[in-house]
């Protein structure tokens, strides 16, 4: 179809389709940014959290505390900013994108009494007063029900399409290969398909 990308023929009935190549792929080969902590328990994707049009990461270290790193959308990131603190007991926290409706991301956990809680953030620096949750979001973003014990890296994270749904994205123990879930607004799985095979090295998703 004009381009130097493999397409796919089919068949329905008796009518041969052609499905066109898009020449666009899932993921580039890794890319080391500036961000160096080397006593980092987990790193984030939160897409675009201050809402200036460019990606941006959050980490957490040993004491809970959060760091937020705008990014330059050229894979560079600023000097860290404080972006909370107090998350020391706060257990499964997870990046899970706008859950309040404000337009704004979120993050999700269960405080120090073991309450399922939403933790809104105010599109800046810091959080708004946090939230108490519901028994279905706590199922949904903790994944019950569902059998993960072939993987052993497993995150929720921005949106890979750009859609204002979050996506989870799991690592098969066996092999190393990446897989992404996405859902639509109601909450249907719509998308299970492998993206990637990182390096062995990984120790956390974000």
């Amino acid at each position: 179809m004009g381009s130097a990308a493999p397409d796919l023929v089919g068949r329905i009935n008796d009518t041969v389709y052609v499905i066109p190549h898009a020449g666009t792929v899932d993921h580039y080969p890794a890319k080391a940014t500036n961000i160096v902590v080397p006593n980092g328990t987990a790193v984030y994707n939160v897409g675009d959290w201050n809402k200036d049009g460019k990606g941006d990461i959050v980490t957490r270290a040993p004491d809970g505390n959060l760091t937020l790193w705008r990014g330059d959308g050229k894979g560079s990131f600023a000097p860290g900013v404080a972006l909370g603190s107090g998350f020391g007991s706060v257990s499964k926290l997870r990046f899970v994108g706008d859950v309040t409706g404000d337009g704004l991301p979120d993050f999700y956990g269960r405080n120090a009494a073991g309450n399922p809680t939403i933790f809104p953030g105010d599109g800046a620096t810091g959080f708004k007063a946090s939230l108490s949750s519901t028994k279905a979001m706590d199922e949904f973003w903790y994944f019950r029900g569902s059998d993960l014990s072939a993987y052993d890296l497993v995150t929720a994270t921005a949106s890979l399409t750009g859609k204002t749904t979050t996506d989870i994205v799991l690592r098969h123990k066996a092999t190393g290969v990446l897989r992404v879930l996405q859902y639509n607004a109601a909450g249907k799985l719509i998308t299970n398909r492998i993206i990637a095979e990182p390096s062995r090295g990984i120790t956390a998703l974000g």
